[in-house]
């Protein structure tokens, strides 16, 4: 078995145990790795975790945005959603190289709308709650789906074995005491990006949690404060991210 069709058995038997979870829901947006073989060749694995996803109709959301990014067509319905995350990618792309504590402004500025798409098909997009979404989130509600769906979002986590995972302001009263988690890394004075270890099954996965990216905000203040986070992690142990990168996925973590 090829690795495309080991993610697609489990990616469906993971489908199926969560819709068997939620039977009474008018919908289901599932979600997971855009693009398994981009992913899975890719040094830098990201996991985007956001908050729900919210339509009309039952449809897988990675195979909706693989085939818009294929096409080049607009991606996202959200606008602030589509360039917030480009944003982040600018600088998350760059993560594992040797030089990244002496990046400058100037290179997460030129990033193409192309190169954005080619990164993309390298993350997974996944969502807390991902039945009968609403527009707006209550974190009461958003809590008491996560409980439910606990087992499969850490099995989705496990199997993809993220480089790093970037929150949509997910933690606070949401996961934060559902989970196992180690020592903070990162605490902005601001609390406005914070970097968290998360515990699940044996391994440890930093965890940069930010504010909602359908939230507007100025790009380039959004940009300097995640490369401050993630410097710091850099400068205070060195090789930190480049030891992350590269590392195997799709239950073959023993094979790092």
């Amino acid at each position: 078995m090829d690795i495309l069709d080991k993610y697609n058995l489990w990616n469906k038997n993971l489908q199926e145990k969560y819709e068997k979870l939620w039977p009474e829901a008018n919908y289901h947006i599932w979600d997971g790795v855009i693009s398994p073989a981009d992913y899975y060749k890719a040094p830098v694995k990201i996991l985007f975790l956001n908050k729900e996803a919210y339509d009309e109709d039952s449809y897988d959301l990675s195979k909706a945005l693989k085939e818009e990014l294929d096409s080049n067509k607009p991606i996202f319905k959200n606008y602030p959603i589509k360039y917030n995350i480009k944003n982040r990618m600018s600088v998350l792309r760059f993560l594992g190289r040797s030089d990244f504590s002496r990046l400058q402004d100037d290179d997460f500025c030129n990033y193409s709308e192309n190169d954005f798409y080619k990164d993309l098909l390298k993350t997974a997009y996944c969502n807390i709650k991902k039945s009968d979404g609403f527009g707006r989130s209550n974190k009461r509600n958003l809590r008491k789906c996560f409980l439910r769906n606990k087992k499969i979002l850490e099995e989705q986590i496990s199997f993809y074995n993220p480089t790093l995972i970037v929150g949509g302001n997910v933690v606070e009263g949401i996961i934060e005491n559902d989970l196992e988690w180690g020592e903070n890394l990162y605490i902005s004075e601001s609390r406005f990006i914070n970097i968290y270890q998360l515990k699940i099954k044996d391994r440890i996965y930093p965890f940069l949690d930010m504010y909602h990216p359908a939230n507007s905000i100025d790009h380039s203040i959004d940009r300097t404060e995640l490369f401050k986070a993630l410097k710091h992690l850099e400068e205070d142990s060195p090789g930190y991210w480049e030891k992350r990168c590269g590392s195997n996925c799709f239950n073959l973590v023993g094979e790092d």
